[in-house]
C-alpha cells in the first residue's frame, strides 16, 4: 500500500498511461494506412493481371473462334495456371455473356449459372447492351470476402474473372498489425521500467539526505 501511494508508483502509472495512449494512436493510424495501401496495391495488381490475361483470351477467341470458350481443355491450358503470387486462394474463371460458367478450376461448376453478385451485375449490363470496362471489385461469396478483377472482351462474348480471398490478400498486413501491437506493448513496458529506474536513481539520494538531516 505504501508503494502504491508513493511518488514512484504515481509517476510510473502516468508514464504507462501516456505511452499506452500514444502507442494506441500511432498503431491505429498505421494499421489503417497499411490496410488501405495494401488493398490498393493488391487490387491494382489483380486489375493488371486480369487485363493481361483478358486480352489473351480475347485474342484466342478472335483467332480460334468463339466456340473455343466451350473447349474446357483449351481454356484450362490458358487459365489453369493463373495464380496471384503467394495467394493460394486465387484462381481464374471464365463466364459467358449469359452468365454460364464456361471455365472453373473445379470442373463440376462448368455449365452452372454464375452465383456471385459482382459478376451477375456484369452479366446484367451485357444483357442490356452495355459492355463494361475492366474493373476490380470486392464482394462476399458464401460468407467469404473476396477481391476480383474482371475483363469483358470487346465483342461481349465472355467475362474473365481473377479472384482471391481478402483474408489471403491481407495476410501480410495482418502480420504487420500483430507486430505493431507487440512493439507497442513492449514500448510501454520498457518506458515504465526506464521511468522507474530514473525516479529511483533521483529519489534515493534525496531520501538518504532527508534521513541524514533528521538525525541531526
Amino acid at each position: 500500500m505504501k508503494f502504491i501511494n508513493s511518488i514512484k508508483f504515481k509517476l510510473c502509472l502516468v508514464t504507462v498511461i501516456i505511452c499506452a495512449v500514444i502507442s494506441a494512436t500511432i498503431a491505429t493510424v498505421s494499421i489503417e494506412k497499411t490496410k488501405t495501401s495494401t488493398e490498393e496495391i493488391i487490387l491494382s495488381y489483380i486489375g493488371d493481371l486480369t487485363n493481361a490475361y483478358g486480352a489473351e483470351i480475347e485474342e484466342m477467341i478472335k483467332t480460334e473462334g468463339v466456340e473455343v470458350i466451350n473447349d474446357y481443355d483449351r481454356l484450362n491450358e490458358a487459365l489453369g495456371s493463373i495464380k496471384i503470387h503467394g495467394m493460394s486462394s486465387s484462381y481464374a474463371y471464365l463466364v459467358s455473356a449469359d452468365g454460364t460458367m464456361m471455365y472453373h478450376p473445379t470442373k463440376d461448376k462448368v455449365g452452372s449459372p454464375v452465383e456471385n453478385p459482382a459478376v451477375s451485375g456484369v452479366v446484367s449490363q451485357l444483357k442490356s447492351g452495355t459492355i463494361p470496362k475492366p474493373a476490380t471489385v470486392s464482394y462476399n461469396y458464401k460468407g467469404s470476402d473476396k477481391y476480383a478483377g474482371y475483363y469483358v472482351d470487346q465483342a461481349g462474348t465472355s467475362i474473365l474473372v481473377i479472384t482471391a480471398d481478402v483474408k489471403d490478400c491481407m495476410a501480410t498486413a495482418s502480420e504487420m498489425t500483430k507486430l505493431g501491437i507487440i512493439l507497442g506493448v513492449a514500448m510501454v513496458i520498457v518506458s515504465a521500467l526506464a521511468v522507474f529506474f530514473i525516479i529511483t536513481t533521483i529519489i534515493a539520494p534525496l531520501v538518504y539526505a532527508s534521513k541524514t538531516v533528521e538525525k541531526y
